[in-house]
């Protein structure tokens, strides 16, 4: 999990994940937002991202989770899931993420927004 926090790194998340979090930048500014990215290592060392995590730093509610193409984690009766309408192999990685970023709320101490 990394916070990012110049407009140069929420660009280059919405580049890499193909959605518009740079949008949110004033409001990282002014504390309104803290945006967190959820990336594993592939078999190369790489780093792949796979969720970006808005969060109300005041209520520590996550407001906001958006993947690759800007599909959303649903959650279900066991906590996230994710929605296969992604390649298989970024699926895979999403499910490894999956269980990264639940024990990632409960250490930080977050809850889904609407519980």
């Amino acid at each position: 999990m990394t916070e990012l926090l110049s407009k140069q790194e929420l660009k280059s998340e919405g580049r890499s994940l193909r959605h518009c979090v740079s949008s949110y930048a004033g409001q990282c500014k002014e504390a309104k937002t803290s945006i967190w990215s959820l990336s594993v290592k592939d078999g190369c060392g790489e780093d792949i991202r796979l969720v970006t995590i808005a969060i109300n730093p005041w209520t520590r509610n996550i407001t906001q989770a958006r993947s690759r193409y800007n599909l959303r984690p649903v959650v279900s009766s066991d906590g996230w899931a994710f929605s296969r309408k992604v390649e298989d192999g970024f699926a895979r990685y999403l499910q490894r993420g999956k269980s990264m970023l639940q024990a990632w709320g409960k250490q930080e101490g977050l809850e889904r927004q609407g519980q």
